[in-house]
């Protein structure tokens, strides 16, 4: 935030001194200077144009086969460690589920992104799961480095129920198609943590689709 404060500063000083249109020009010399084939934000979730766009471009809402005889619930979701709130919410839900009688499969998105190496496996995971969270759910998990290797393999994933659980997670699931319902467990109104762009676009349409289910804590 500082940063952000200190670029509004030099911006504005600019404009003082040599007007606002020239304040605007030197914004734009700037930005023909990036290359935008990298990304200038280092945090899980945001990526560079290229990247979101090739990801965006893989999204099909997939019509789904039904008749599988399964009592399996895959949830699609990033990766976890310690203190994450969102997931203790999900591992609640998953056990009460397990004593309903299904079988729970936690299906990890982006596994290559987790800050603590130790994490970036299934076992480390599976590990950090019992010793962390405090929830002893008899389940199975299954790790993908990214976003692509997992679209490329959702061929793969077969069960009652398929749930998304973030933004990335539930766009996904629409490519998921050997399952006989699809779910999104909706915590936050995810268009609101990006700015203004063709992912918010994307999870307002997830909102607005009034075919899809949501698990939520009420209309909002």
């Amino acid at each position: 935030m500082s940063s952000l404060i200190r670029y509004f500063n030099v911006f504005f000083a600019y404009s003082r001194k040599y007007g606002f249109l020239e304040a605007i020009k030197k914004v734009y010399q700037k930005l023909a200077q990036l290359d935008f084939n990298k990304s200038y934000i280092s945090h899980s979730g945001i990526y560079n144009p290229p990247e979101l766009d090739r990801f965006l471009c893989k999204i099909k809402k997939k019509k789904l086969v039904k008749n599988i005889e399964s009592h399996t619930v895959v949830w699609i979701m990033p990766t976890f460690n310690k203190g994450s709130g969102g997931h203790t919410t999900i591992f609640r839900f998953a056990k009460f589920l397990e004593i309903a009688g299904f079988k729970n499969l936690f299906v990890i998105r982006n596994g290559s992104e987790n800050s603590d190496p130790k994490l970036r496996s299934r076992q480390g995971l599976l590990d950090e799961l019992r010793e962390s969270f405090y929830t002893p759910i008899n389940l199975e998990i299954k790790v993908f480095d990214n976003n692509h290797k997992l679209l490329d393999s959702v061929n793969q994933l077969k069960g009652d129920v398929v749930i998304g659980t973030d933004i990335f997670s539930q766009l996904i699931t629409l490519n998921c198609s050997n399952f006989n319902d699809r779910w999104f467990f909706l915590q936050d109104h995810e268009a609101l943590f990006k700015p203004a762009s063709t992912l918010s676009i994307f999870a307002d349409m997830l909102l607005q689709d009034k075919e899809n289910k949501f698990i939520c804590a009420g209309e909002w």
